[in-house]
C-alpha cells in the first residue's frame, strides 16, 4: 500500500510530464534516429521510468522495438497509457533474465539512490543488457564536487528532496569505466545519456 506522499509524487511527475511530453516524444524520435546502432536494438528497458514509459512506448513505436518500464511507485499504474508495459519492482534486484534487453536505460534515477547502492544498481542493468547500458544522472558542473544529501535549492537537485547524490558527469564516466567490463560511446547524445556498451 502506497502511503499519501507516494501518490502525491507520482501525480505531480505525471502532470509535469503530460506538459512535456509531445516535446519530448518528438526529440527522442529525432535523437534515436542518429544512432549508428540503432538497428541492433529491437528491446529496451528504462529503469525508473515512472510516467516515462509512455515517452518511450510512443517515440520508439516507429522503430519496432519492444520497450518495457519499471518503477518502484506502483501509483504510476493508474496514471500511464501504456501500463500494460509497466513493471513495479526494485531497481537493486530487477525481476529479468541476463541480457535480456540490447539496452537498458535510466533517465533521472542513479542520484535518488543511496551512495552506497549505486554499484548494485548499475551492476543489476549491465545484467540485464545484451549490448548497451545507457545512464543520465543529475550532474553537477563541478567536476571536483560531490553531493550528498542535497540540502538547498541552490545545490544542482537540491529542488528534488528525493535527490541523494549528485556529482559531476565526469566522475559517473569515470566510476562506471573502473568497475564495470564496458567501454563508452561518444558518437551521440540522447538527452544527455552517457552510453556505454557492455564488453
Amino acid at each position: 500500500m502506497l502511503d499519501k506522499d507516494e501518490k502525491e509524487y507520482a501525480l505531480t511527475k505525471y502532470k509535469q510530464f503530460q506538459i512535456a511530453q509531445n516535446g519530448d516524444i518528438v526529440k527522442l524520435t529525432r535523437d534515436f534516429k542518429k544512432w549508428k546502432m540503432r538497428e541492433q536494438i529491437s528491446s529496451w528497458l528504462e529503469v525508473g521510468c515512472g510516467c516515462k514509459i509512455d515517452l518511450f512506448a510512443s517515440a520508439l513505436q516507429p522503430f519496432k522495438i519492444n520497450v518495457r518500464g519499471l518503477d518502484n511507485n506502483e501509483y504510476y499504474k493508474d496514471l500511464v497509457r501504456y501500463s500494460d508495459k509497466l513493471d513495479i519492482g526494485n531497481c537493486l534486484e530487477l525481476p529479468y533474465n541476463d541480457n535480456q534487453y540490447d539496452i537498458v536505460s535510466s533517465h533521472d534515477v542513479l542520484e535518488h539512490l543511496d551512495h552506497t547502492n549505486i554499484k548494485k544498481a548499475f551492476s543489476e542493468m549491465l545484467r540485464c543488457s545484451g549490448k548497451y547500458v545507457s545512464i543520465n544522472p543529475t550532474t553537477h558542473t563541478l567536476e571536483e564536487s560531490i553531493i550528498f544529501n542535497p540540502p538547498s535549492p541552490n545545490d544542482p537537485g537540491g529542488d528534488d528532496p528525493t535527490h541523494k547524490f549528485i556529482a559531476h558527469r565526469n566522475w559517473w564516466i569515470n566510476f562506471i569505466l573502473e568497475n564495470f567490463h564496458v567501454s563508452i560511446l561518444n558518437d551521440l547524445k540522447v538527452h544527455d545519456q552517457i552510453l556505454f556498451r557492455k564488453l
